[in-house]
């Protein structure tokens, strides 16, 4: 495989991820900068060299380098998914890469999560009118959200109005990974912060709008979400930060400790059996490390 043809495949590439394996758009968006890293790398080799370089001495230099530059395990780990994946559909295309690197050992990271005090402090927070914020209500509604539901930041930036309505039924259609969809539902909290929130938001014109918007009325991206459990982690001053992974990881511990079964756990988060098996077991094997601590 020349360069030019590792660009053309990677456009062929982009268009099978999101219409075909249904990719997140942020998972494709991270494998086509992966790969597009390697083609910059590639190029740069070449221009040096004055030569061609294959295809199978640049990923060996490639992978050598990002171990060098001390990438942490996680990121190498995707980065390989990615050219394996990539290996895959050029195999169906006609093409061999052969790429013969193996992923390294990542141990099972604890999830994180905060107690019902901390939780109960956060979101008393979360109803004051003075926070730093110029959206307080929209704010106070996505920390509400996330830890109702246990929704990933990417299922939440995706809700459109029409996946809300009507309000009174307390219920929201997600829309999961590879298209899977699953309707859950919201206490009475998230309902009034959603009424604020709708209160102080542009009109609805179209089911088909997103329902959080920034000042420009434009989508929120998952960047102005990171943002915005920053300050409320200013806020509290908790040692476990908030994030919207912690929110989730939190509203599953408590519904673990109210009584929900696996089943339960697995509708709500929309996760597969295996995950909530392993979910639960990381849980346990934390619980039990804070307890002899």
């Amino acid at each position: 495989m020349t360069l030019e043809e590792f660009y053309a495949i990677i456009t062929q590439f982009t268009a099978y991820l999101r219409d075909t394996k249904n990719y997140s758009i942020h998972t494709t968006r991270a494998y086509i900068a992966d790969l597009e890293q390697c083609a910059k790398f590639w190029n740069m080799l070449q221009e040096r060299s004055g030569k061609e370089i294959a295809f199978s001495s640049i990923i060996e230099r490639y992978f050598s380098l990002l171990a060098t530059k001390k990438n942490n395990k996680s990121t190498i780990a995707r980065k390989i998914s990615c050219f394996n994946t990539l290996e895959r559909f050029a195999h169906c295309n006609g093409f061999h890469l052969n790429i013969l690197v193996s992923r390294p050992y990542i141990a099972e990271k604890k999830p994180d999560y905060l107690s019902e005090q901390e939780i109960k402090h956060v979101l008393a927070r979360s109803s004051e009118q003075n926070i730093p914020t110029k959206r307080p209500y929209r704010d106070q509604a996505i920390i509400e959200f996330f830890y109702s539901t246990g929704i990933t930041c990417s299922e939440l930036i995706e809700i459109r109005c029409g996946d809300i309505l009507p309000l009174d039924e307390k219920k929201v259609l997600i829309k999961g990974k590879k298209n899977k969809s699953r309707v859950i539902s919201f206490n009475d909290q998230v309902h009034k912060k959603l009424v604020d929130y709708l209160k102080e938001r542009c009109p609805i014109t179209h089911s088909q709008e997103y329902l959080f918007l920034n000042y420009r009325n434009e989508p929120l991206t998952t960047r102005s979400i990171q943002r915005i459990c920053e300050m409320f982690s200013e806020l509290v001053k908790s040692d476990t930060p908030i994030t919207p992974h912690t929110l989730r990881h939190t509203c599953a511990t408590h519904l673990a400790e109210k009584g929900a079964n696996e089943q339960e756990l697995q509708d709500q988060l929309g996760l597969s059996k295996v995950s909530v098996e392993k979910y639960i077991r990381l849980l346990s094997e934390k619980k039990k490390l804070c307890s002899k601590e």
